[in-house]
């Protein structure tokens, strides 16, 4: 992990890409809180959808067992994903659920959804990709209907143990199946030939001749 948080994901997209796995990347508009921030880790997933019909928790305990299931499969190193269904009608992420990830060790969150509390999340400076804000609470508009189960997040597949690699282009999945060095070091080789591409372009060389030499694109 640490080696493929010093590559792009643009780089890893590429080589999946290259081995036939042309589906890994998530849809466009998912936006990085903290735009410098980069994260990978193994997926622990999370799905939730509109409740038919909305009521408040009775009482506080009913509330915290709403959210237990999820806060207690959250581990230390991995990526919170969250499917909400196509539903941006409340925040699926806040200050409370990042607090209690930053608490587990979590690297970060991907929410195909909306948040809240941005200004406190930045203050934690924990990591979220998301699809927008909204400042209503979920307790009343939600329910739980997966926990660490197959989900679908940006259009991707996303298992539990997937290997899930953000920056701030976007996010990648890596199925887990696939052995993550062999990735990454076809990784880290394309970044090396992309790096003296760009320097001989920058230097003036016709770039047909350079792309033809380091045969990137």
């Amino acid at each position: 992990m640490e080696r493929m948080e010093k590559l792009f994901v643009a780089a890893v997209s590429d080589v999946l890409d290259s081995m036939g796995f042309l589906n890994q990347t998530m849809h466009s508009g998912f936006k990085p809180l903290i735009p410098e921030a980069k994260v990978a880790g193994p997926a622990i997933t999370l799905r939730v959808t509109k409740m038919t019909e909305r009521s408040p928790p009775k009482d506080i305990e009913e509330g915290i067992d709403i959210f237990a299931p999820f806060c207690d499969s959250l581990r230390p190193d991995h990526v919170a994903v969250v499917d909400t269904n196509n539903c941006h009608e409340f925040s699926a992420y806040g200050e409370l659920m990042s607090s209690i990830s930053i608490s587990k060790g979590v690297k970060g969150a991907v929410v195909d959804g909306a948040i809240r509390d941005i200004s406190r999340v930045l203050r934690l400076r924990f990591p979220i990709w998301y699809k927008g804000n909204i400042p209503t609470d979920s307790i009343p508009r939600f329910e739980i209907v997966g926990v660490n189960r197959p989900i679908w997040c940006g259009g991707v597949r996303v298992r539990p143990g997937d290997i899930i690699f953000a920056d701030a282009d976007g996010v990648v999945v890596v199925p887990k199946e696939l052995d993550l060095e062999k990735v990454v070091e076809k990784a880290e080789r394309k970044v090396e030939l992309e790096e003296k591409t760009r320097e001989e372009l920058l230097a003036g060389k016709p770039y047909r001749e350079v792309l033809r030499k380091y045969k990137v694109l």
